[in-house]
């Protein structure tokens, strides 16, 4: 049976979320580090809302970019079960970084709902005989005057690019 980890737990509140968490960055065997609220046992861990964090250092500051680990608009549930063999630590976050961590999972939550909802839209138009695509264009009218009357190649379009005469301006 799995359980939380007996490591320290946390307790966060959130709109959201009002229940004990136990939110680690776990750093993976192949380098990528994923933040989740994690449970585990002896030989395997469940990362819930998984997030991978990617860190760029610079001279002049760092920057963090947090996105979902998994294909979050394509499966049931955002949980995965890896083997514990996978995982070289897990270590606590920073306080802000799980206040982050959360406010993403809940923007993610949202994405989620609204790619339901396109997906339902089409199924839903192909069941009434209808074209999605013509509905969607219907409901996009920027999206018709933008590119209803171009009929552009892309040899075309290549050819319409400006090319620098001072080879100075090459990159």
């Amino acid at each position: 049976m799995m359980k939380k980890s007996s490591n320290t737990s946390s307790t966060t509140s959130n709109s959201k979320m009002d229940e004990q968490i136990n939110i680690k960055v776990v750093r993976l065997h192949s380098g990528e580090d994923v933040i989740a609220d994690v449970i585990t046992d002896e030989e395997f861990t469940i990362l819930n809302n998984p997030m991978v964090v990617v860190l760029r250092r610079s001279p002049t500051g760092s920057v963090m970019m947090m996105s979902p680990w998994l294909p979050v608009e394509l499966i049931s549930d955002n949980i995965a079960t890896i083997k514990n063999t996978e995982i070289l630590t897990l270590v606590e976050p920073k306080d802000s970084l799980v206040e982050y961590y959360l406010t993403r999972v809940g923007q993610t939550i949202i994405e989620v709902e609204n790619s339901d909802e396109m997906l339902k839209k089409y199924n839903d138009s192909l069941s009434d005989g209808g074209d999605y695509l013509d509905t969607f264009l219907d409901s996009n009218d920027n999206y018709e005057e933008t590119y209803e009357d171009e009929e552009t190649t892309m040899e075309e379009l290549m050819n319409s690019l400006q090319k620098p005469t001072d080879k100075s301006q090459l990159h």
